[in-house]
C-alpha cells in the first residue's frame, strides 16, 4: 500500500463526507439529508393514520351504541 500524504487523505475524507461536486455522489451528508426527509415523510403518514384511527375508534362505537339504543327502544 502506498503511503499517502496528509493532503491526499484529507481530500479522500472530503469526498466521503461531502460527495463529489457536480455528480450524484452526495456523500454522507447527502445521505443523512435524504434519510431525514424520509423520516419526516413517514412520520407525517403515521400521524395522519393515527388521527383517522382515533376518529374511527370514536365514531364506530358511538354509532353502534346509538343503533343499539334505538333498536332496544323500538322493540321494547
Amino acid at each position: 500500500m502506498l503511503k499517502k500524504t496528509q493532503e491526499e487523505m484529507m481530500s479522500e475524507m472530503y469526498v466521503v463526507i461531502m460527495g463529489v461536486p457536480g455528480t450524484e455522489q452526495k456523500g454522507l451528508c447527502g445521505d443523512v439529508k435524504d434519510i431525514k426527509a424520509d423520516v419526516r415523510r413517514i412520520n407525517g403518514d403515521v400521524q395522519a393514520n393515527t388521527a383517522w384511527r382515533k376518529a374511527f375508534c370514536f365514531i364506530i362505537p358511538v354509532i353502534a351504541g346509538l343503533l343499539g339504543f334505538l333498536t332496544g327502544y323500538i322493540f321494547m
